[in-house]
Order: C-alpha cells, then structure tokens, then sequence
C-alpha cells in the first residue's frame, strides 16, 4: 500500500511539473524570462521541473496576497481613468 501511495505522489508531481514545463514554455515563447513559482507546493514541485523551466526560475517579489491587492488597485486606477 505505501509503495502505490508514494508511485501515485510521483506521478501526481510529475504530472504537475510538466503542466508548469508546458506553460513556461509558452510564456517563453512570447517574451517571458522570469517565471516565479507561487502557494504551498512550490518548493516541492520545484525538483521536478525541466532544466529549461528551473533557468527562468526566480523567488517570488511577494506572497499572493500581496499580488492580488496590487492587481485590485491596479484595476482600481484602470476604472478611475476610465470614468
């Protein structure tokens, strides 16, 4: 029962590696070069991404918190220039 256990935890962290690889990957592709990892799993799944991902890896400015208040008051200032 263990070994399926940590099998499905792998599985599961690969799975997740490669859907941030596929994503960096398109960022990349338009101009992106620094990819920040956010919430509780991104240290954990930080080993399993490719080498091209973990290139553009970069610490985060801010935790999310801090991220959504910037983009409400970005969003703020957008609506009150447009009124």
């Amino acid at each position: 029962m263990r070994a399926r256990t940590i099998q499905a935890g792998c599985e599961l962290m690969q799975l997740a590696a490669g859907h941030i690889d596929v994503l960096a990957g398109r960022l990349g592709a338009i101009g992106v070069r620094r990819v920040a990892l956010a919430g509780g799993l991104s240290s954990s799944v930080a080993p399993w991404l490719s080498r091209e991902t973990k290139r553009h890896l970069v610490p985060a400015a801010a935790d999310a918190l801090a991220g959504a208040l910037w983009l409400a008051r970005a969003e703020a200032r957008s609506a009150a220039l447009m009124n």
